[in-house]
């Protein structure tokens, strides 16, 4: 099942003696910060693309695994998208932002939509990404943190690049960027694919970009943007030994009978058959216009997201059951912001913004017996102002202090969803943070915030439906809490440095969901978060780099009546691994380039399904990966890439193991 394809083999016996691994696309650095990018306190820890490596990676979320407090949950290797397929100190997407160039792009999650579609995101545009934790920022309403992805501005030149390796991979790469006169421009395409490991989990995944730059002057410029995803994969079909379509030549796991349930026999676990498979089409589009001033800057945002779902599933005889068509997403974002530097000391930041969440009407090509029509039963409208002041206290101490006020406001977008109540909430959220520079090699922060975030689309509707029958007689309210953390860190010489950082979170009303069958949504009185995050780089020459990072987090669940629809979840939250240690080599010289990474994750608890209170143990795992690359001139570079070096068995998601060793190699032009 695992060969190397005659591409790959072509590839790697041109590097003569090498393996080779550089990335397939240009990346300045990655930026885990504390506080915001631009703030005047931040307590960050960069990490320069040479270190991670990302030729080989599919998705964004392969590059943030590598992070401290970042836990990365597949299914599968390449292209999988979940909402807690990213998860920061222990939260889901539910509780970061994503935002692209400041602006967010969480979706409205709803009808096997996801909050966050990383696969969308391309790859090929990105400059730096910068991770913000805690909930730190006045200007993003969150709990957990926000991803904030920086795409260039003013690229110049292009690249191809070409990647083949085991399970039937392959991808395309192309970009382009130049600039002329006042305008600036940016296009990209990509195609990647794989057969899957698991059974009927193929995929394929189709990419354009283009960002469109003009300075009508020194003070004002407009930027506009465009992308199109298109992606279609398999549903997981169940294969387990005793059942009478199990293939042995597969692994066996539990498919996703469970996870994208449908009215019907064909519902159930199981009865999905080979080719039924999910796919969608996603339109982008965003605009910027900013006016820069002597002492700061005002400018406007609007993006507006269209995604359509497309569902098809058969039976073990080949024949539709199922062929639905959802307008899975049709969420717009207005937003003001500025800045101005009120006096040498004092930066203030300010704005306005407004999200209006929705979908459409869709429709059955092929309909079950006993499904409803298919309309938009809900709409959330979030709305927000925030003021901030970065204030440099004196030539040691720096202070940030932010206000942000939300509003939240759901009702029905149809008259035939009658079980749906209106809700509208408020909330006022300080922030502050502190930092004291000591020296020249101590650097000190202290943040406490108040976090707040109320309740998403699929959790509105769950409850809605819920409440309705009367399984809750309860609100659903809103999440609230503390945020703390302590940080240090110390430059030991210019050949390493070392960061620790101390957090704890205590939230109310914890949201439990999970989003998949039996979409229950209810309130959990209180869950704590606390742990430590350590990052060190040692420096040995101008060749050798070691990076390691390690995690120690910890979480408790409390007012859970033992009775109640907890799917059998423990006093912890599920998939929450105590301990995380990443350790990375890495060798640079003119011609070669090596990184050698092992990350281990110690056992998490799980409960898949509603099973009475059966809690699920997944055992901890250690992974090894290889790359090198041979630069072969100025233009072109040759990488080979072996993930899973050791051939570990292992999983990250109850149900799904995960490919052994796999083989990849991949060619770069520049242009």
């Amino acid at each position: 099942m695992h060969k190397i394809s005659k591409l790959t083999l072509a590839l790697c016996l041109a590097a003569v003696r090498v393996w080779a691994a550089t990335p397939s696309y240009q990346m300045e650095e990655i930026i885990v910060t504390a506080t915001k990018p631009d703030a005047d306190i931040t307590t960050s820890e960069n990490i320069d693309s040479k270190y991670v490596s990302p030729g080989r990676y599919a998705s964004i979320p392969d590059l943030l695994r590598y992070s401290a407090g970042i836990d990365v949950r597949r299914r599968g290797v390449y292209g999988d998208n979940q909402n807690d397929t990213v998860k920061i100190r222990g939260l889901d997407a539910n509780r970061y932002n994503v935002l692209i160039d400041g602006q967010p792009i969480k979706m409205s999650g709803v009808m096997g939509g996801n909050f966050i579609d990383w696969n969308s995101i391309p790859l090929e545009n990105i400059e730096k990404i910068q991770i913000t934790k805690g909930g730190k920022l006045a200007s993003s309403g969150d709990i957990a943190g926000t991803i904030n992805i920086i795409t260039k501005k003013t690229a110049a030149g292009g690249s191809a690049t070409v990647l083949t390796g085991e399970e039937g991979r392959a991808e395309y790469r192309l970009n382009y960027g130049f600039n002329a006169g006042k305008l600036n421009a940016f296009l990209s395409g990509s195609k990647s694919s794989s057969d899957g490991y698991l059974l009927n989990n193929d995929f394929d995944n189709k990419q354009y970009n283009i960002k469109l730059g003009y300075k009508f002057s020194d003070a004002d410029a407009l930027r506009l943007g465009y992308s199109k995803n298109k992606l279609k994969r398999g549903y997981i079909l169940l294969n387990q030994k005793g059942d009478p379509y199990y293939d042995p030549g597969y692994p066996e796991t539990i498919g996703d009978g469970l996870i994208q349930p449908q009215p019907g026999p064909i519902g159930k676990a199981g009865n999905y058959g080979r080719g039924s498979y999910w796919s969608k089409d996603t339109d982008h589009y965003d605009l910027n216009y900013k006016h820069t001033f002597s002492n700061g800057f005002l400018q406007f945002d609007y993006y507006r997201n269209n995604e359509e779902r497309h569902e098809v599933l058969k039976d073990h005889s080949g024949q539709v059951q199922l062929d639905r068509i959802i307008p899975s997403d049709k969420t717009d974002y207005f937003a003001v912001s500025g800045q101005s530097a009120v006096s040498s000391r004092h930066t203030l930041g300010y704005g306005a913004q407004y999200q209006r969440m929705r979908y459409g009407y869709g429709h059955y090509n092929v309909k079950p017996n006993g499904a409803g029509d298919l309309y938009p039963s809900q709409k959330i409208d979030n709305a927000a102002v925030y003021l901030e002041d970065n204030w440099q206290l004196d030539g040691r101490w720096q202070a940030y202090l932010g206000l942000r006020y939300d509003h939240y406001k759901a009702g029905k977008d149809d008259e035939r969803a009658g079980d749906i109540p209106e809700v509208s909430e408020s909330s006022l959220s300080p922030k502050f943070s502190l930092q004291l520079t000591s020296d020249d090699k101590n650097t000190s922060s202290l943040s406490v915030n108040r976090v707040w975030r109320a309740p998403s689309m699929p959790e509105y509707y769950w409850w809605s439906a819920n409440y309705a029958k009367g399984t809750f007689t309860n609100t659903l309210k809103p999440e609230h809490g503390l945020s703390y953390e302590l940080g240090h860190k110390h430059r030991f010489d210019d050949r390493y440095s070392s960061r620790l950082s101390l957090f704890y979170q205590d939230i109310n009303d914890y949201i439990n969901f999970r989003h998949y069958a039996p979409f229950r949504a209810y309130n959990i009185d209180n869950v704590k978060i606390w742990g430590a995050e350590l990052t060190n780089e040692v420096k040995f020459d101008q060749h050798n780099t070691l990076l390691v990072n390690y995690t120690n987090q910890h979480t408790r669940k409390n007012g859970v009546a033992g009775g109640d629809i907890n799917n059998g979840l423990t006093d912890e939250l599920d998939y929450s691994p105590r301990h995380k240690l990443g350790l990375a080599y890495l060798y640079d010289s003119d011609l070669w380039k090596i990184r050698y990474d092992i990350t281990y994750i110690s056992s998490q608890k799980e409960s898949p399904v509603e099973t009475g209170g059966a809690v699920y143990n997944i055992g901890g795992y250690t992974v090894h990966n290889l790359s090198v690359t041979r630069v072969l001139n100025k233009n072109a570079e040759l990488s080979l890439f072996v993930d899973n070096l050791l051939d570990k068995k292992y999983v990250e998601q109850y149900g799904y193991p995960m490919s052994g060793r796999l083989f990849s190699a991949a060619l770069t032009y520049k242009f």
